[in-house]
């Protein structure tokens, strides 16, 4: 009985000087300040392209053209009867999309890129990702 609780004091001894240790080591290293950053000038900055910047007039027009023909698009066939429908869609970039669509039985996922050239969507890739 008295070598458990040697082995449990022994335990506890270990366990605080560890603990010390790491401390100690975490109080040595260096502080870095968060706010520093390198300064940018006018030249560095990214210039946006107004006819590529996501607007909400170019997300509704992606958006209606992938839930009218989800169907087509999708590499995947509907199952015992279903209908593709949109579930949720995220826009990841200004041409990248994160879809998620059903049938009402097998739900999936896929990230889509596109172009809008003249009002007019094409769909460049098309990947089911489970």
């Amino acid at each position: 009985m008295e070598n458990k609780y040697i082995y449990i004091l022994v335990v506890i001894i270990i366990g605080l000087a560890a603990v010390l240790i790491i401390s100690n080591e975490r109080a040595d290293m260096p502080e870095v300040d968060p706010i520093e950053s390198p300064e940018l000038n006018d030249e560095e900055l990214p210039v946006i392209d107004d006819e590529e910047e996501l607007t909400e007039e170019r997300k509704e027009l992606v958006s209606e053209y992938i839930e009218e023909n989800i169907s087509d698009l999708s590499p995947v066939e509907e199952v015992l009867g279903g209908t593709f429908y949109v579930v949720s869609m995220d826009f990841i970039g200004d041409d990248s999309i994160l879809l998620e669509y059903e049938d009402g039985h097998i739900s999936l996922m896929a990230e889509v890129i596109y172009s809008v050239e003249n009002d007019t969507v094409t769909i460049e890739y098309f990947e089911v990702m489970n």
